[in-house]
């Protein structure tokens, strides 16, 4: 393919892929693996959270994030720089994307409750700093979907948090929570 496309066009083949983007991929006999533990690493650095002891969940099971008026407010430039990163590794990391959204509510005034959402997520990171998105190879391509909905749900706001999943084959393709 790389030789059909240099007989239309002018490129430079640099070899085989390893880095794009700030995404490692790694080339395997049975796929790719994506990862972006230098992303995590990074983050986790700075913000202190290096040392912490890792959670097995991005956000707690029992308890709600509490809306903004709940308590006192936090450094709202911090909470949206560490937001905005989360929100670049859910690419390769589709079990935060729901807690990702849900603290990217809260942009315009965290609390820190919020804060505190954000360092359990953080904790989180830390115990799968390792895992990433991969890719194999597969015979058929099916294509599946899978959604979900909370039909106003319990958040006081009356909106919907959806999501879904579309998998090709087995590798999932395309994740998404909103509100």
């Amino acid at each position: 393919m790389v030789h059909q496309l240099h007989t239309r066009f002018t490129l430079k083949d640099l070899g085989e892929l390893r880095q794009f983007l700030g995404v490692e991929v790694i080339s395997t006999n049975s796929g790719l693996f994506w990862s972006q533990h230098t992303h995590i690493i990074d983050i986790l650095l700075d913000q202190d959270m290096d040392g912490a002891k890792e959670v097995t969940t991005p956000m707690n099971t029992s308890t709600s994030i509490p809306p903004v008026e709940a308590t006192s407010s936090t450094n709202s430039t911090a909470f949206r720089r560490v937001v905005g990163k989360l929100q670049y590794l859910a690419m390769t990391q589709p079990d935060i994307a729901y807690a990702t959204n849900k603290l990217s509510q809260f942009m315009h005034n965290p609390s820190d409750d919020h804060w505190n959402a954000i360092k359990r997520l953080l904790r989180c990171l830390k115990g799968t700093i390792h895992h990433g998105l991969f890719l194999q190879k597969v015979q058929t391509l099916s294509l599946s979907t899978f959604s979900d909905s909370d039909w106003g749900g319990t958040n006081g706001y009356g909106r919907s948090t959806t999501g879904y999943a579309i998998y090709l084959g087995g590798n999932i393709i395309s994740w998404k929570s909103a509100r």
